[in-house]
């Protein structure tokens, strides 16, 4: 009854917030995107005719790169209103559904990540960059608990820009030619042409992920990880430079099937792999329709499913009609809630001595 009183309280300050945002928004598409692409373009042309004309054309471009970079320093006004309702809304949300909980958004726990185990294994130990948000930590039916979601990046060679920058040097390198013989010193240099590897840093995972106490300390790592998602190369990371794990199989046909099961040893997979957790990982894959990464290591159940949904967004094209419109955060998370539910890690079978 509280919850829904603030929620009717604040839902006609939110739609008036919605409103604005959603003007400048209108404004930021109409005016700052188009000025950002023309300005680059327009710092790129100018630029490539400084390096064959002795003529100012570099400042120009100099002053086109700078109103750039400060159309792209201005922030979206859709990001700004997600920003304002995960600060102001969902924390309250969150604290007044299970006051066991707090919210922080665009936080995340690199200490749990690290102690998860993932890093073992050269799927994710070859990221170069790890973000996270919606960070959730407290206690579910007494358990301690974390939710979040979590961004890994790699880096590739993006082959398509490459050949067309070699193909692009050597359609400049004869110009260049001609213009040192004919324009002298000044008029171009083949050493600075810009050739190479041209590299990109994209998404390679991301999803939401849960850790909680399992209540038994055991030694060693058992980690579930889905065939679909190791490629060649990762098989040959581990191959060449070693692995701790070992390749065990489980009583349970479909999980044989759908992943690599390793551990550092048999009895702590079977110690730990139990028929209720099993089914709890299946029932989780129905659910969700992917199959979880799942890293039993130090007492600890850590387990993320890879998807790209925002779970506490906000809508700007979304009206505000009333104290309904937040009834999905609080959906979000009592979905995260029942996670902890079927594995059944409240019932403390599995009590530490």
């Amino acid at each position: 009854m509280e919850l829904n009183e603030f929620l009717r309280k604040k839902a006609s300050s939110v739609e008036r917030m919605r409103l604005s945002f959603r003007g400048l928004q209108f404004l930021y598409n109409l005016i700052v995107i188009p000025l950002r692409a023309l300005s680059f373009i327009a710092t790129g042309v100018l630029f490539i005719i400084t390096l064959f004309i002795i003529i100012p054309f570099g400042f120009w471009g100099f002053g086109c790169l700078i109103l750039y970079f400060i159309l792209t320093a201005i922030p979206k006004p859709r990001n700004v209103y997600e920003s304002r309702i995960k600060d102001k809304i969902i924390p309250t949300i969150i604290e007044k559904t299970d006051p066991n909980l707090k919210y922080y958004p665009y936080h995340i726990n690199y200490e749990t990540i690290k102690k998860s185990g993932l890093f073992n294994k050269s799927f994710f130990a070859t990221y170069i960059s790890l973000t996270g948000d919606d960070l959730i930590q407290g206690k579910v039916d007494g358990v301690d608990v974390e939710f979040g979601e979590i961004c890994f990046k790699k880096e590739y060679v993006n082959w398509f820009k490459t050949i067309l920058l070699i193909l692009f040097a050597l359609i400049l390198i004869p110009i260049i030619i001609i213009a040192q013989l004919f324009g002298g010193e000044g008029s171009g240099n083949i050493d600075e042409l810009p050739i190479g590897l041209v590299k990109e840093t994209k998404i390679f995972y991301q999803g939401m992920y849960m850790s909680a106490d399992f209540h038994k300390h055991f030694s060693g790592q058992v980690l579930l990880m889905p065939k679909n998602l190791e490629n060649i190369n990762d098989k040959l990371d581990d191959y060449f430079f070693g692995t701790t794990f070992k390749k065990i199989t489980v009583e349970n046909p479909l999980i044989n099937q759908a992943y690599n099961v390793l551990g550092t040893n048999e009895q702590t997979a079977f110690y730990v792999l139990s028929p209720a957790i099993i089914q709890a990982i299946e029932h989780l894959h129905q659910q969700e329709k992917k199959w979880p990464v799942v890293s039993f290591q130090n007492g600890t159940i850590f387990l993320t499913v890879p998807n790209s949904r925002n779970y506490f967004a906000a809508n700007l094209k979304k009206k505000v009609k009333d104290e309904t419109y937040f009834t999905r955060y609080i959906d979000e998370l009592h979905s995260l809630k029942k996670m902890v539910k079927d594995f059944n890690l409240d019932t403390r079978i599995w009590t530490k001595s």
